[in-house]
């Protein structure tokens, strides 16, 4: 099973706004869908499917927007390179880097 859509989000760093929502949407389209098959397809396990309809949409968060969050979570999109490039050596704290634009956290 397929819990995500690697790959899907390629287009989004050079994607002007209609390509974004097309994006966007898909990724809604494929998250719900995924949560109604395993709520309610007869092939997903009782146990699986009892548990899966305990899942529902926070009701404190994202009011205006269904529920839903309004912005994709893009992890993955594009690799910045220049004269000079942040490398995992900097987010485990072995070198500074006291002008980067980016930053990474890794436990």
């Amino acid at each position: 099973m397929r819990l995500s859509l690697p790959g899907d989000q390629l287009m989004w760093p050079e994607g002007d706004t209609a390509t974004r929502q097309l994006i966007y949407d898909e990724h809604v389209r494929w998250n719900v869908g995924l949560i109604y098959f395993l709520q309610t397809d007869s092939r997903v396990p009782p146990a699986m499917q009892a548990d899966a309809r305990t899942w529902g949409w926070c009701q404190d968060e994202f009011t205006e927007s269904g529920h839903i969050p309004p912005q994709l979570y893009v992890r993955e999109a594009r690799r910045m390179i220049s004269d000079y490039v942040m490398t995992e050596h900097h987010v485990l704290g072995r070198e500074f880097a006291p002008d980067s634009v980016g930053m990474g956290v890794y436990a």
